[in-house]
C-alpha cells in the first residue's frame, strides 16, 4: 500500500481513509458504516473521509489491483451513499496473517530465549560440549539439548558417540574441515552415525 500508487500519487486523504477502512472492516472486507460513523469511530474529519473515499470509488489505472478498474472500493447497494466492500480485501488480509504470525513467532522465540537464560544449564549437557572437538555454537547446542531431552541411557548413547566420533579419520583431515558444529551434531541424531574405522596398513613380506 505505500509502494503503490495510492501513496505514490495521492491524495494522502486517500490513503489515511483507506488505513481506516482496513481496520473497521469485518472478516469479508465490509465497512457497512456511513462517512459520519466512520468519521466519529476514526476521530478523522468528516471532510477527509468524504474525499477520501471519492478517490477510492474512482477507477485508478496504475492500480496493481485489475478487479473493478483498479478501485479500492465498492458500494454495498445503489440505492444508498454509505456502505461499502474493500476490493482486494483478501490480499491484504492475508499480508495481515503473515505478519502477525511472524510477530508471534518472535514473540515466541523472545520468551524461550529467555527462560533458557534463566534455567541452569544441564551437567550432562557441560560433559557432552567437554567431548566436542570444535566447541562453536554452545548456546544453540543448548536449546537442541534441551528439546531433545535426552534420558540417562540416551544421555549416555550420545557422549559415548559423540568421544568415539572425534577420533575417525574424517573429523582429524584438513585441521578440521570436516568436524560438525556441535548443534549441527545433535539436530541430525549424529549420535546414529557409524564410526568411520581406521584403514588398516599392509605389511610386505
Amino acid at each position: 500500500m505505500y509502494h503503490g500508487s495510492l501513496a505514490t500519487v495521492g491524495p494522502w486523504e486517500a490513503l489515511i481513509t483507506f488505513q481506516q477502512f482496513l481496520v473497521l472492516a469485518d472478516r469479508l472486507g465490509v465497512v457497512d458504516m456511513t462517512p459520519e460513523s466512520i468519521a466519529r469511530i476514526t476521530t478523522v474529519p468528516l471532510e477527509i473521509i468524504l474525499k477520501g473515499i471519492g478517490v477510492l470509488e474512482t477507477p485508478d489505472p496504475r492500480s496493481r489491483n485489475p478487479n473493478e478498474d483498479g478501485r479500492r472500493l465498492k458500494r454495498l447497494a445503489e440505492h444508498r451513499d454509505w456502505g461499502w466492500q474493500i476490493v482486494n480485501h483478501a490480499h491484504y488480509r492475508a499480508i495481515r496473517s503473515a505478519e502477525e504470525r511472524r510477530d508471534y513467532m518472535r514473540e515466541k522465540m523472545r520468551e524461550q530465549r529467555a527462560k533458557d537464560r534463566a534455567l541452569p544449564t544441564p551437567q550432562e549437557f557441560e560433559i557432552f560440549w567437554a567431548a566436542c572437538p570444535k566447541k562453536v555454537g554452545k548456546g544453540a547446542a543448548e536449546r537442541i539439548w534441551r528439546k531433545i531431552a535426552p534420558d540417562e541411557t540416551l544421555t549416555m548413547q550420545i557422549i559415548k558417540a559423540m568421544t568415539e566420533q572425534r577420533g575417525c579419520p574424517q573429523w582429524q583431515k584438513e585441521n578440521g574441515r570436516f568436524i560438525p558444529h556441535p548443534a549441527t551434531w545433535l539436530n541430525r541424531k549424529g549420535w546414529e552415525d557409524e564410526v568411520a574405522k581406521p584403514a588398516e596398513r599392509r605389511v610386505a613380506i
